[in-house]
């Protein structure tokens, strides 16, 4: 049995606000009963965490990243913190290529015990979350107005003092907005997982972009 849960599990779990604690407790609380059933069936069972998934899948798309290009596609200006937290955001494709490689362990010898029933998942890069909208920027076609947009560096203090009345209308919105300070990555990457080589960020295709054909290496 492999099933596919959240690293909201783990990243939210000190969360202020009530949604977000509310989900953790949600998530924990269906992982501890698919655990305990499949234990009393004699299944054997792995709980995968993924991290910040984002890419396309045939007329499906994710609603991370693609929110945030769409972001920059209508603002000129994005201001970020001056230091902002790492991310390791995972493709679709990389979730499912672990997920299939998982199964088939478990239908044949067996997973190896030292990963757990429960995995924290994340894709193959490990990056800040301004390199990570920077190099979404870079694999956009050249007429995209996300390209266009700049990004703001301003000091933490003065990044959160702005960002305050954000509180007054949504508490779940604002610890969003100070996750992008927080480091959210040190998940197992998913290539170690599948003994493959790594792959670079980001891994097309994307959500709701035509992206530029990469030019091979010469």
């Amino acid at each position: 049995m492999i099933a596919s849960s959240s690293s909201s599990a783990l990243t939210k779990r000190f969360a202020a606000n009530r949604l977000d604690r509310e989900l953790v407790d949600r998530l924990t609380a269906a992982e501890d009963l698919l655990i305990a059933s499949c234990r009393r069936l004699g299944i054997p069972c792995r709980i995968l965490r993924p991290t910040l998934i984002y890419g396309q899948a045939g007329p499906y798309g994710d609603h991370n990243l693609s929110r945030l290009i769409g972001l920059m596609r209508r603002w000129p200006l994005l201001p970020l913190p001056e230091h902002t937290g790492l991310r390791q955001p995972i493709h679709a494709t990389q979730l499912a290529a672990v997920a299939l490689h998982l199964a088939r362990q478990l239908a044949g010898s067996g997973v190896d015990s030292v990963l757990g029933e429960r995995i924290a998942l994340g894709g193959d890069s490990t990056l800040s979350y301004r390199s990570m909208l920077q190099a979404l920027q870079h694999t956009l076609p050249p007429t995209d107005p996300a390209r266009r947009c700049r990004l703001l560096s301003i000091p933490n203090r003065l990044f959160l003092l702005l960002a305050s009345p954000v509180l007054l209308v949504s508490p779940k919105a604002f610890e969003a907005v100070l996750r992008m300070a927080a480091d959210l990555a040190g998940f197992s990457p998913s290539h170690q997982l599948l003994g493959q080589p790594a792959q670079s960020f980001p891994v097309l295709p994307l959500a709701g972009v035509q992206a530029q054909p990469r030019r091979s290496a010469r």
